[in-house]
């Protein structure tokens, strides 16, 4: 994917030494949601930099690795690139004003018509090929993007998870609760609890 030689290890090296900062910052939140959880993340997709100097899409799945003490010492992850490129890129191009809106501003609600107007598409079509395109619907890829963010804030704040629900678009604390263990199965002071456990023991 980097374009290196055997000669030319990547080993030592950063993800910033290798790609850009913004690219970098996103496999370090997902390595970090493996470590702290130590759950698996499965079919990510991403746009990754290659050796031609351009981008592909690929799709990644991230692991943890435990030690026979069962303790979590690393992360391990598998990346394809996507196949029938051309079209998975003009689908995701039709759908960027969408995800746009999606990321703008986590604490407002946004109705899937709001979604629908602003790619020019019917709600059903919209429907369709967000489904398609991101094997989930509107609503779970957002929800799915709140709960990252909440996350981030867990791990690299001291907010309170009353603020931390309202600024990720959570209607209260018992909600945000519900939300994550039901994604994470840990509640998010356990995955806060966990978290600075880990970074403690590494």
């Amino acid at each position: 994917m980097m374009g290196l030689s055997p000669e030319n290890s990547i080993l030592g090296k950063r993800d910033e030494d290798l790609m850009s900062e913004a690219i970098a910052s996103r496999y370090r939140h997902d390595d970090n949601v493996v470590l702290g959880s130590g759950l698996s993340l499965e079919n990510i997709i991403e746009l990754v930099s290659n050796s031609r100097g351009n981008f592909d899409w690929n799709i990644t799945t991230k692991w943890p690795i435990f030690d026979t003490n069962n303790k979590i010492i690393g992360v391990m992850g598998l990346t394809h690139t996507i196949s029938n490129r051309n079209v998975f890129e003009t689908n995701s191009t039709v759908l960027m004003p969408a995800l746009i809106m999606m990321l703008e501003d986590l604490s407002q609600p946004i109705t899937i018509a709001d979604l629908a107007k602003s790619t020019c598409l019917s709600v059903s079509q919209f429907g369709r090929l967000f489904k398609k395109r991101f094997g989930m619907s509107p609503h779970q890829y957002r929800n799915k993007i709140k709960l990252e963010e909440v996350c981030d804030l867990l791990t690299k704040t001291e907010l309170t998870f009353v603020v931390i629900a309202s600024k990720c678009g959570f209607f209260d604390q018992s909600h945000l609760s519900q939300q994550f263990r039901k994604k994470f199965s840990m509640t998010p002071s356990e995955y806060r609890k966990l978290y600075t456990l880990q970074i403690g023991n590494r």
